[in-house]
């Protein structure tokens, strides 16, 4: 890769998983920590702290525990539901409305002939913070029937279309529920702690302004020729 001066790069480091953590307190305030877990092959799992610093207290959050983002989830058994457009429905305790079908010919991987038929329902849940738009696909190709399924990573469900009744005018979909994403925090606050990094501070200070006095006054004597 060539750059040059100036030029901003994106580099990823492997070891390095930051979670964004947001508080929010009774009086309306909010602020987001960062703390790090560094997978490193050498020291193990190193577990670093993000710190919100205060006048009065400096509040330390540690990550302790968080699932193995590299196992696959383990969903729940199936539930069906036969819907009709425009009708609302539960996923994973969310409600959801079936808005419409939608011919597609746009498959990442896949490429349709003539014959081959792709619809996509648009479905829009209402999660806790905002709303999510699912899309799973029902594939016909070469008079054989695909099921794609479409996975809301934030709600922990999956959704895909089992099955198309044109004789009822509605669409069976198919429905799983796994854990949601979890971590296990540590938030320890640490009162008056800036207080005990004046005291360093001034201790340092007071250490060096000795060394200073004393360098002096030895330069003083040794120029009197009484070191």
């Amino acid at each position: 890769i060539q750059v040059a001066k100036g030029d901003t790069l994106q580099l990823i480091n492997g070891e390095n998983t930051y979670f964004e953590v947001i508080y929010r307190k009774n009086n309306g305030r909010e602020f987001k920590l960062f703390p790090r877990v560094q997978d490193n092959p050498n020291m193990g799992v190193v577990y670093s702290p993000d710190i919100d610093r205060r006048l009065i207290a400096d509040l330390y959050t540690h990550v302790r525990t968080f699932p193995d983002p590299e196992s696959e989830p383990t969903w729940s058994e199936t539930e069906f539901a036969s819907l009709q457009m425009g009708q609302t429905f539960f996923v994973n305790d969310y409600a959801a409305t079936f808005l419409r079908m939608e011919p597609t010919r746009e498959l990442e991987g896949v490429e349709l002939g003539p014959d081959d038929i792709a619809v996509k329902a648009i479905i829009e849940i209402q999660g806790e913070d905002e709303n999510y738009i699912a899309e799973p696909l029902y594939i016909i190709k070469d008079r054989m029937a695909a099921k794609v399924p479409y996975v809301v990573n934030d709600l922990a469900s999956k959704i895909f279309i089992e099955s198309i009744n044109p004789e009822q005018n509605s669409f069976t979909f198919g429905l799983n529920q796994t854990q949601k994403d979890w971590v296990i925090i540590e938030a320890v606050e640490k009162p008056l702690i800036n207080i005990l990094w004046i005291g360093t501070l001034l201790m340092v200070v007071g250490f060096v302004i000795a060394i200073v006095r004393r360098y002096g006054e030895f330069v003083k004597m040794r120029d009197k020729g009484m070191e």
